[in-house]
């Protein structure tokens, strides 16, 4: 069963057990992403990988929204059809780097902005690339 992840005024995150899931995580396709979305998992011990080097048409994120720590990277890359990153809004810890690459679609990074510190970043070749100013002063999206 998904999980609905906010309430009904859509300010207020629900509490949702923790789940765990060892090891790392690529998602190259739309239907990984559900099927992965699915189990509801709240922590990633590993790296997270959303796309893939030849290219995807992953556009929606949503099943993750139950995902709050990351350990180690979280790297989403050639994804010619997504163009936001909502899903990850409940995301609150990343162990590593985060690295968004090539998604020339992409203009709505809102979906980052839980993460209290993005030590390392690297964003390229997406339709918004925000600065450092951008991140401090809070703008996500162009």
């Amino acid at each position: 069963m998904m999980i609905n992840c906010t309430s009904n005024n859509d300010e207020e995150i629900l509490d949702i057990p923790k789940n765990i899931f060892e090891g790392d995580v690529i998602l190259f396709n739309q239907d990984r992403v559900y099927d992965f979305g699915i189990e509801n998992y709240t922590e990633i011990n590993g790296d997270l990988i959303i796309g893939a080097n030849y290219g995807t048409l992953i556009k929606d994120l949503t099943p993750l929204c139950t995902l709050k720590t990351i350990t180690g990277a979280l790297t989403i890359q050639y994804n010619y059809a997504i163009t936001n990153l909502n899903g990850l809004i409940n995301v609150n810890k990343v162990g590593h780097a985060v690295n968004v690459i090539h998604n020339p679609s992409l203009n709505d990074l809102h979906g980052l902005s839980n993460i209290p510190q993005l030590v390392t970043v690297n964003f390229q070749n997406n339709a918004f690339n925000p600065s450092q100013s951008d991140i401090n002063n809070g703008n996500w999206s162009n």
